[in-house]
């Protein structure tokens, strides 16, 4: 139901911006929105709640299209707030495409409360963007924050709903996730890391759903996973693009708990890829470092093929 909501809000959205010629100043703004929209229709998680910011960014360009109509805003004049307008549109676009390119699993262990606080901090930057467009009278932003707070309100429900399903339903859980024998042991160690981070501020429903997937992946593998304080996986992860290379490895600039990082890719000098004895020099070294630039490190290792990071 929910998901039906989210595809009848973004149909609104579009709708509202259908059928306009977008001013000069408004052109690139149009064309992103409309990247945005593209984005959030087939996002399996939060999606109702990124159709209500899609909703929300269309009544704000749809209130510019009609001030610069109107010449009573002209382009030249607002060069710095189409500028922050442009940049608002395209962290959104970036936000919404990742959220996209997520695999269900990854975006399930992604729902945090970190995710809500971007959401909210989008909603925070439209109302900076109203005030220095001097149009904060035409849209209501505690509006739109309540209309946020519903939706993702009804996002946790869809959510905790498709978690009873998958219980009830291993072969189901298992296509849902993408279970193989090459990232089983990786989910496992991402799920235990998510309980333990997040025991204190997951509700019950989410707390059974992790347990039981845990012991059918588990049960599954005949593995048991002792979780260790530098142990992440390749889910807990976004991988971007190389920066560096140089000796035992390959440095990729990456994601890890909303916070930008290096990701060193370990191997030797003929590139073979580490051995757990690599993994752990490694880690002693990162362990005993002691250098202002140097904040600390954490390893992950790539199950499905072998690699260590």
């Amino acid at each position: 139901m929910a998901a039906v909501d989210a595809l009848h809000l973004l149909t609104g959205a579009v709708h509202t911006l259908a059928g306009v010629a977008p001013v000069p100043g408004l052109a690139a703004a149009f064309t992103v929105f409309h990247f945005i929209c593209s984005c959030v229709r087939t996002i399996r998680v939060r999606q109702k709640q990124l159709a209500v910011l899609s909703n929300a960014i269309a009544q704000l360009l749809s209130t510019l299209q009609q001030e610069f109509e109107a010449n009573r805003l002209v382009p030249i004049s607002c060069v710095q707030p189409l500028h922050n307008l442009h940049q608002l549109l395209n962290d959104i676009h970036k936000f919404v495409q990742a959220e996209k390119d997520r695999s269900f699993f990854k975006a399930m262990l992604l729902h945090t409360d970190s995710q809500v606080s971007m959401i909210t901090m989008f909603y925070h930057r439209i109302d900076t963007a109203t005030s220095s467009f001097q149009i904060s009278s035409a849209l209501n932003i505690q509006h739109m924050l309540h209309a946020n707070e519903q939706a993702r309100l009804a996002d946790v429900s869809a959510l905790a709903e498709r978690f009873e399903i998958l219980e009830k339903n291993h072969d189901e859980l298992r296509r849902e996730l993408d279970v193989n024998n090459k990232n089983i042991v990786a989910m496992m160690v991402s799920i235990e890391r998510r309980m333990d981070r997040s025991q204190n501020n997951m509700n019950a429903t989410e707390q059974k759903f992790y347990s039981h997937t845990l012991q059918y992946l588990a049960s599954t593998s005949g593995q048991h996973i002792e979780l260790e304080d530098w142990m992440i996986s390749q889910f807990d992860v976004d991988i971007n693009i190389k920066i560096g290379a140089g000796g035992f490895g390959t440095v990729f600039k990456g994601t890890w708990n909303h916070t930008e990082v290096a990701i060193k890719m370990i191997h030797n000098d003929s590139g073979i890829t580490a051995d757990i004895s690599m993994l752990r020099h490694e880690i002693d070294i990162w362990m005993t470092l002691r250098h202002p630039p140097v904040h600390g490190g954490m390893m992950y290792h790539q199950w499905r093929n072998s690699t260590s990071k």
